[in-house]
């Protein structure tokens, strides 16, 4: 993982994953205010930066894209009713880490719970979708204050300077981090210490608990 990469108006870092001595994995990753997919300056990107290592490209072998979703704020309810009892999982069941945007953990467990099942209809999927997706939204309200502060207390192109200082932090809470399972020690050391975004502009973000707050006007 690369942050020392331009930051090109959001906090951007590259994942190198090698397979074998031939093959590897470059992703280019924005955590960006838009979600609109820029592929031509993403390509240049990855190209110019295994350039920069010396890297030739022989062959292209694959290649995706995707947009994983932060949480800043929701309506849990209103969400849930606009579903109007269809039965959904994953990302639109809100299944998902609100930092990360990953969700295969958030899928076994919700597999795991659903394989006892003796009634497999579609109100009693919703209801047991429902209410592991708000046991999960209680659990992350933490993870969501984060996601504000990162987004909206600080300058798009300064956010580096928060993962900066989370990368410092113990291993052993960057990984209850990533499995979202913080502790209230946890909590506290990641809020302690020297802000790196404005106090005052944290504090505006950390109130901001519902959409309407946030919301820009069109």
């Amino acid at each position: 993982m690369d942050a020392s990469v331009a930051q090109q108006g959001g906090y951007r870092f590259v994942y190198v994953l090698p397979f074998d001595a031939h093959t590897l994995l470059i992703e280019d990753t924005h955590y960006v205010d838009s979600g609109a997919w820029e592929p031509e300056r993403l390509r240049a990107n990855i190209a110019a930066y295994a350039q920069a290592r010396g890297w030739r490209i022989a062959e292209l072998l694959r290649e995706e894209h995707g947009s994983l979703p932060i949480v800043l704020a929701g309506d849990f309810d209103e969400y849930w009713r606009d579903l109007a009892g269809q039965p959904c999982a994953g990302l639109r069941a809100g299944l998902f880490h609100s930092t990360t945007g990953y969700s295969l953990p958030h899928a076994v467990r919700l597999a795991e719970r659903i394989a006892t099942f003796s009634d497999f209809s579609a109100p009693r999927l919703f209801a047991a979708i429902r209410d592991e997706a708000g046991r999960e939204w209680r659990q992350q309200r933490f993870f969501r204050l984060l996601n504000r502060m990162l987004f909206l207390a600080g300058s798009p192109d300064k956010r580096w300077r928060v993962m900066q200082r989370f990368y410092r932090l113990p291993p052993g809470l960057i990984g209850h981090f990533y499995a979202g399972r913080l502790s209230l020690g946890d909590k506290a050391r990641l809020l302690t210490g020297k802000p790196p975004v404005p106090l005052l502009a944290a504090f505006s973000a950390a109130c901001k608990i519902h959409p309407r707050q946030i919301r820009k006007p069109e």
